[in-house]
């Protein structure tokens, strides 16, 4: 059985008169003909408004079974009703907002639990846009200005639900111009590779391994692995930072890599130590 993760940089087209090809795609992946869907807006500070608004879009794209989890605090999580739908959904979809509410009320929770066995053994598909795919690995990207992202301590890091161990992803990557950010994240954690994702583009991630990019805009993956005179250990309080030899995939639509190789394969663009990460 394939485990699939679905990532996406945040801002897809929801418009119904606009091209729907990421969404779309998330739904192909599904592989039913009458998936249950489940959108979980936890991270927004609008939950109504984006439920509106993708619950039109999965309506438009012919599914009849697409519910809400309107989880807005932790001891939400643990309701009967979505344990119930949790246990018969093709797909948990997490919406854009803040992803620190997303770790906040699931991490260490029956549910996250479940939701992992299903996701492992059962075949249920996990997606998430923005915030929610920020959440989906398990050192996160909390929050951090771009244009200070080069000095020591400026971004925050923290921890996510962990279906990506060795992958740490940041979101409306080229919009934002978040590549500071994710450098310094993986400066931070060089045993992690960085996956950034630029808006309505987004990642099909097979086996926590193998990714395909969807979308009309692109997608980065920085490797950290091979770096040197990495100054930021070292570093005060503000200090800038120098890191070398830092390498930068760059992806479009279509365009498929596997992001570990095996050890004898070391030569590989995307090869990177998966050695034990430090405590929090």
């Amino acid at each position: 059985m394939v485990r699939k993760l679905i990532a996406i940089g945040g801002a897809e087209h929801k418009d119904i008169t606009k091209d729907l090809a990421v969404l779309e795609r998330v739904i192909s992946e599904l592989n039913t003909k009458n998936p249950h869907i489940e959108l979980i807006p936890t991270a927004s500070s609008i939950p109504q408004e984006v439920s509106t608004d993708y619950m039109k879009v999965f309506q438009h794209l012919g599914i009849k079974n697409a519910h809400v989890m309107n989880i807005r605090k932790r001891n939400l999580v643990s309701r009967e009703e979505y344990l119930d739908r949790l246990n018969v959904a093709d797909l948990v979809f997490f919406s854009g907002g803040n992803q620190s509410n997303i770790s906040e009320a699931f991490l260490g929770t029956y549910f996250l639990k479940h939701l992992k066995k299903r996701y492992q053994h059962e075949g249920l598909v996990i997606a998430g846009t923005s915030a929610g795919a920020m959440a989906l690995s398990k050192i996160m990207i909390k929050g951090g200005n771009a244009t200070d992202s080069f000095s020591k301590d400026s971004i925050d890091i923290g921890e996510g639900l962990n279906f990506l161990e060795h992958t740490i992803i940041d979101t409306h990557f080229l919009q934002r111009g978040r590549f500071g950010r994710l450098i310094h994240s993986v400066a931070k954690h060089p045993n992690l590779l960085g996956l950034g994702l630029s808006e309505n583009t987004g990642v099909i991630i097979k086996n926590e391994n193998e990714i395909e990019v969807i979308g009309t805009s692109m997608a980065f993956v920085v490797d950290g692995s091979q770096h040197q005179n990495n100054t930021l250990p070292h570093s005060s309080p503000k200090q800038l930072f120098r890191v070398d030899n830092i390498k930068i995939n760059s992806l479009k639509h279509g365009d498929t890599m596997s992001l570990f190789q095996p050890k004898n394969q070391s030569n590989q663009t995307a090869n990177v130590s998966v050695s034990q990460y430090p405590d929090f």
